[in-house]
């Protein structure tokens, strides 16, 4: 999947490291609001800093309406083998 086709997609970013953070800036430079999500919120809210104005709030994973997302990306420390 290209960038561009990613975009054109309702995506979800799961993981608030360095590696979801970089994804949220490079997202949110071509307009597109991904659904947060991070297993703490509370701290991944805070990493991401003036990065959330005006953005999607940072969700747990049982908030996220899983069947209106059409691509998750996950950082590296997420396991794949999650049942979400």
């Amino acid at each position: 999947m290209t960038l561009e086709e990613l975009c054109a997609r309702r995506v979800a970013l799961w993981g608030m490291g360095t590696e979801g953070l970089a994804m949220v800036r490079l997202l949110r430079d071509r307009h597109v609001d991904p659904w947060l999500v991070d297993d703490r919120p509370e701290a991944a809210a805070s990493r991401l800093g003036d990065q959330s104005d005006g953005a999607r709030p940072v969700t747990g994973p049982a908030e996220v309406p899983w069947s209106e997302i059409d691509v998750v990306v996950r950082a590296p420390g997420v396991s794949r083998y999650r049942p979400e």
